[in-house]
């Protein structure tokens, strides 16, 4: 054990993964330093390229293609309208 790891994460999801990600690291690396920080993508990428973030968890749209990339979950977007919207009733908005 033993060494640094500093860790980016965008700031939509940190709230919701990295306390969760703190204690598995933490009881499976206890002697690793953990540095955490919240970013927007642009901040993460350039983290990245710095080298002051070892690694970033973001969402995979607009990744610079010389990032190595590896996917943990996938997250489908959705569309959510107010009661009573004219699309309420519509199935898909838009197909690809």
């Amino acid at each position: 054990g033993g060494g640094r790891l500093a860790i980016g994460c965008v700031v939509t999801c940190a709230p919701l993964y990295v306390p969760h990600l703190i204690m598995r690291f933490t009881a499976d690396h206890p002697g690793t330093e953990l540095r955490l920080s919240e970013g927007y993508h642009d901040e993460l990428f350039e983290g990245l390229e710095t080298a002051t973030l070892d690694l970033a968890l973001l969402y995979d749209f607009a990744l610079p293609p010389q990032l190595e990339v590896h996917p943990l979950a996938a997250f489908p977007p959705y569309a959510l309208l107010p009661e009573s919207h004219r699309l309420e009733h519509v199935s898909a908005i838009w197909k690809h």
